[in-house]
C-alpha cells in the first residue's frame, strides 16, 4: 500500500513568484526487503482532472530505489517555473510503485487533501502615503525630505522583497530629474508579517526642485520579478505639493510717495526762495 504527503515549497499552500518546488513523500508498506522498486509520480490539475502540463508535457518524476525496510518512504521532487501558473491552481500527486515493471501499489485520489497542494497567484497590494517634511506640502527653502510610506498586504512571511520608488513630475507625467538622473529610492527587506509598512525617504536640496506637484510611484519585486505596484499620477495620497517662497512685504510704495513729495516740496521751496531773492535785487 502507498500513502503520500504532498507539499509546495515545503508548505501545503504558497504564492511563489519564481520557483515552484513540488514534493511528494511516498510512504509505502509491505514491500520485500532488498528488492528494487520504481516509484512514478504525475501531478494532476484538480480542476480538469487531467495531468498538469508545462510546455505541453506532463509534470512527472520517477525514482528507483531498494527497499531497505518493509515499511518506509521515498521523496519525489520536481521544480517548475512559477510563470507556468497563470491562475490559482490545485495540484494532486498521483503515485504508482512498480516491481519488475509490474504495478504493485498506487495512490490516485483526486480529492485526497494529503495528496493536494495549492499554488496561488501573488496577491500583494500596495497603498502609499507621500509627504514632504512630514506634511502634504512645503515651501522650496533649503533642503526637503521626501518620504513615502508604502503599506503592503498579502506578502509571504519570511521572504525577501524589494521596493523601488521613483518620484514623478505631475505636470509632465515624467520622472523627476535631479542632476540629470531620476530621483529614486530602493529598499530590500524580509517580511515579519504579511501586512506592514516600509518607509522610503530621501533628502533633496530645494535648488533642484521647482514649484508644482510630485507623485510617488512604487513597485515591489520578489527575486527580480514584479509582484505589485502603485502608479497613479492622479492619486492624492501619492502626491505632494511644492510652493515658491513668498516675497517679504515692504513699504516701498509709501516710501516712494514720501520721497517724491519730498522732492516736490524741496523744488517748491527753492522756487520760493529764488523768487524772493529776485524781488530784493530789484
Amino acid at each position: 500500500t502507498v500513502e503520500t504527503e504532498a507539499k509546495v515549497n515545503g508548505e501545503k499552500e504558497d504564492a511563489p513568484t519564481d520557483k515552484v518546488v513540488l514534493t511528494d513523500v511516498v510512504k509505502y508498506k509491505n514491500l520485500i526487503v532488498g528488492k528494487t522498486y520504481k516509484a512514478k509520480l504525475v501531478w494532476m490539475d484538480k480542476e480538469t482532472g487531467k495531468p498538469f502540463l508545462v510546455d505541453g508535457k506532463e509534470v512527472t518524476v520517477e525514482k528507483e530505489f531498494v527497499a531497505e525496510q518493509e515499511n518506509g518512504e521515498i521523496e519525489l521532487s520536481v521544480t517548475v517555473d512559477a510563470k507556468h501558473f497563470e491562475k490559482d491552481t490545485q495540484l494532486v500527486a498521483f503515485e504508482e510503485v512498480y516491481k519488475d515493471n509490474v504495478l504493485v501499489a498506487a495512490h490516485k485520489d483526486i480529492n485526497d487533501e494529503n495528496q493536494t497542494v495549492r499554488v496561488n497567484q501573488p496577491k500583494s497590494k500596495l497603498k502609499t502615503e507621500a509627504k514632504v517634511n512630514g506634511k502634504k506640502e512645503a515651501v522650496l527653502e533649503q533642503s526637503l525630505t521626501l518620504t513615502d510610506y508604502v503599506h503592503y498586504t498579502n506578502l509571504v512571511v519570511g521572504k525577501e522583497y524589494t521596493v523601488k520608488l521613483v518620484w514623478m513630475d505631475k505636470a509632465t507625467g515624467k520622472e523627476l530629474l535631479v542632476n540629470g538622473k531620476p530621483l529614486t529610492v530602493e529598499k530590500t527587506f524580509v517580511t515579519e508579517k504579511s501586512n506592514g509598512t516600509i518607509e522610503l525617504s530621501t533628502v533633496v536640496e530645494a535648488k533642484y526642485l521647482t514649484q508644482g506637484k510630485l507623485v510617488a510611484f512604487e513597485t515591489m519585486y520578489e527575486k527580480g520579478r514584479e509582484i505589485a505596484s502603485h502608479r497613479d499620477i492622479n492619486d492624492a495620497d501619492q502626491t505632494i505639493l511644492l510652493k515658491k517662497p513668498r516675497l517679504p512685504k515692504t513699504n516701498i510704495g509709501s516710501n516712494l510717495t514720501a520721497y517724491v513729495n519730498m522732492l516736490l516740496g524741496s523744488g517748491a521751496l527753492v522756487a520760493l526762495l529764488d523768487s524772493k531773492r529776485r524781488k530784493r535785487s530789484k
